[in-house]
């Protein structure tokens, strides 16, 4: 069982670490956008 929580959460990890950058950059440029138009 804790090997499953352990995987789980290194999935998790791995996909956070992928998709925030992205997601933060994304509203960023947005904000930007709003904020000089």
């Amino acid at each position: 069982m804790t090997r499953i929580v352990q995987f789980l959460n290194r999935v998790v990890a791995g996909v956070v670490v992928k998709v925030l950058p992205l997601f933060l950059q994304k509203l960023v440029e947005e904000v930007n956008w709003f904020i000089f138009e």
